[in-house]
């Protein structure tokens, strides 16, 4: 009788103790594009609508994107 009560108690606490993990993949690839018009000068206008991305040759879903203009000025001598 008492081996009976010992395995139960044994089965219960085994439930018990069941890790939960969480996994995610997330793939998020930052670009960073200044565009020039034929005289040099940037392009301050454009929408996600007039990129095109595409890796390995397949189109890709642009999903998030913004326009900084507080970028801070980078020279090169």
């Amino acid at each position: 009788m008492h081996r009976r009560y010992f395995l139960g108690i044994l089965a219960v606490s085994a439930f018990a103790q069941d890790d939960t993990t969480f996994r995610s993949d997330v793939k998020v690839v930052s670009i960073l594009a200044n565009v020039l018009d034929k005289q040099g000068r940037p392009i301050h206008d454009l929408t996600k609508d007039d990129f095109q991305l595409l890796e390995n040759g397949r189109p890709q879903t642009l999903k998030y994107f913004s326009r900084d203009t507080d970028l801070p000025l980078t020279l090169g001598l």
